[in-house]
């Protein structure tokens, strides 16, 4: 019997059990103490949350249980850091430490403890439904390495938390620098630079990798600046993969504005 039908039984009884003695006490008229009906009303309270507790926080343990099977079905090489490393990383995901907030979820500065400068994403709900998108954004890109990808570092899919640790882009984004709300001043040199980072990025996805795959999303956001200025591609994880089933042209639209 699982300990949450236990509960369910426990509560059963109780309130079986205290209807029974009010009812005998009517019949000899006597009355039930407030003091007594409040206590054990708030008894029965804990137990119901308690219970509740339980049954969520198991949900959350096979959920991500269930991503970790699929990780490792994957063939997924990279690192799994637990949710306490980030979290020290990051001080508690401080927002003076948010870098900004995409289509996927909000991103986060860190530091490990061995000084290496990360960036955290934070996957939301919504665009998480269920393990499968998550699981096909890590396997995708954890076997990718070209100068002008961003680096995966590892990934957290620990409890119910959904978590990307990149390298860190000391530059930001290109649409920072063109918007003017960066200090930096891009010469002509330098875009040409960038503009040939971002087409050997894209055609390492489109033709150079084992998986080949299109962005479907590229614009100047997802494109990062090191301190190089060499320009490095994000958010490629939940690209389409070109597989020979799915031959079918989509007139679904896959960007986002």
């Amino acid at each position: 019997m699982s300990f949450c039908r236990f509960v369910y039984i426990y509560i059963y009884i109780y309130i079986y059990t205290l209807f029974s003695v009010s009812f005998a006490a009517e019949k000899i008229k006597h009355h039930i103490s407030y003091p007594l009906v409040l206590g054990a009303t708030g008894v029965l309270i804990t137990i119901t949350l308690l219970a509740v507790g339980i049954n969520a926080r198991r949900r959350c343990l096979k959920d991500s249980n269930t991503r970790k099977r699929d990780l490792r079905a994957e063939g997924l090489q990279t690192v799994c850091f637990t949710w306490r490393q980030l979290q020290d990383a990051t001080n508690n995901f401080d927002q003076a430490n948010k870098l900004g907030e995409g289509g996927f979820g909000s991103v986060f500065k860190g530091e490990l403890s061995d000084g290496t400068i990360i960036a955290v994403k934070q996957l939301s709900s919504k665009s998480c439904q269920g393990n499968r998108e998550f699981v096909n954004e890590i396997g995708m890109i954890s076997g990718l390495n070209h100068p002008n990808l961003v680096k995966l570092y590892g990934c957290c899919v620990e409890k119910n938390h959904l978590m990307l640790v990149y390298e860190y882009m000391e530059n930001n984004s290109l649409a920072l620098v063109l918007s003017g709300k960066s200090s930096m001043k891009l010469d002509w040199k330098a875009r040409q630079k960038i503009c040939v980072g971002i087409a050997r990025g894209l055609e390492f996805l489109h033709e150079g990798s084992m998986i080949t795959m299109v962005h479907r999303d590229i614009k100047t956001p997802n494109v990062l600046l090191d301190a190089d200025l060499n320009a490095k591609i994000s958010d490629f994880g939940l690209a389409r993969l070109h597989e020979e089933e799915h031959t079918h042209i989509s007139t679904k639209v896959a960007g986002t504005m």
